[in-house]
């Protein structure tokens, strides 16, 4: 894996197709998203973050708006932990914006998996702050809870 992530930041020229590989196959590619999130996140690298932050932290939005919290019948928590390394990155106030209303509108379809989620998703944000955030999630969880 430490190769690969060397491999990546030589050619990033290479994400692109491994994305779109990627978002073909979630359940399958889970481990390679998990390596670009990785190099594109990497603090240390200041191009990688500058490409993550201009380009692909909106097609990683949309892949796990898509692919984890609408989804149908959400992917294994090992999918939905590769995709960790994102939320590193992003602070409250995007999170809050980018996938709060949603995580309320799935919470009342499916509250079993919503919260699955949210799990998967809070451990991943512990280090920007997510206080905020579960206060803000816990009075639709509370309500949940009563009908539930």
């Amino acid at each position: 894996s430490a190769m690969l992530l060397k491999l990546l930041r030589a050619h990033d020229f290479l994400i692109d197709p491994l994305l779109k590989l990627c978002r073909a196959k979630l359940d399958k590619r889970y481990g390679m998203i998990r390596m670009l999130l990785l190099m594109l996140t990497d603090k240390k690298q200041a191009r990688s973050l500058q490409l993550f932050d201009s380009k692909y932290k909106a097609e990683f939005t949309d892949l796990i708006l898509q692919a984890i919290i609408t989804a149908k019948t959400p992917p294994s928590m090992t999918v939905r932990q590769a995709f960790g390394p994102f939320f590193s990155r992003i602070r409250v106030q995007e999170f809050r914006v980018l996938f709060f209303d949603e995580l309320a509108r799935m919470m009342k379809r499916n509250p079993e998996q919503t919260t699955a989620t949210c799990s998967v998703l809070f451990a991943c944000i512990k280090n920007i702050g997510s206080g905020e955030i579960h206060a803000q999630f816990a009075p639709l969880l509370m309500e949940e809870l009563k009908h539930s």
